[in-house]
């Protein structure tokens, strides 16, 4: 009796030790599918990175060559601004010159200050009549008067 019962001790104990192989195999087998899968899986992933890298493309820098102004690191003579000065005083062409000197000169500091002298002309042109606009719609009722106080004053004082 001994002898079957140590028969069947052998036999759980096979059965057993098949059991947990087959438990082993069976874990040894889903572990290396799942380490097959991981490993496609980043082989993909490598594979989409190595390819992104590789469409990459770097294109060549070029410097673009250095754009120079003509005539801007020179200065105006002292001959120049007082032929200026002479051709401004002159009635009626300094407006002509004006816009000349603005947009045909050729040296760039010139060119922006009377760029300048137009804008500041036209804002002042602009604010005269604003103001000649508010003078009239406020004493417009009494410019008459206005005029008749100044013909007494130039009867009483001979203007």
């Amino acid at each position: 009796m001994t002898e079957t019962n140590n028969q069947q001790n052998n036999q759980d104990i096979q059965e057993t030790a098949e059991m947990e192989n087959n438990n082993v195999v069976e874990e040894t087998i889903v572990d290396d599918v799942q380490q097959d899968n991981e490993q496609q899986e980043y082989q993909q992933e490598t594979y989409q990175q190595q390819t992104y890298q590789q469409e990459a493309y770097q294109q060549p820098v070029y410097q673009q060559p250095a754009v120079t102004k003509s005539d801007t690191s020179k200065t105006i003579s002292i001959l120049d601004w007082i032929l200026t000065i002479i051709v401004m005083s002159i009635p009626v062409v300094n407006i002509i010159m004006l816009f000349v000197f603005a947009f045909a000169g050729e040296k760039e500091s010139k060119k922006n200050l009377f760029k300048a002298q137009i804008i500041l002309m036209a804002t002042a042109v602009i604010a005269f009549i604003v103001f000649l606009i508010v003078f009239v719609v406020f004493m417009g009722h009494r410019l008459p008067e206005l005029l008749d106080q100044l013909n007494q004053f130039k009867e009483q004082y001979g203007y």
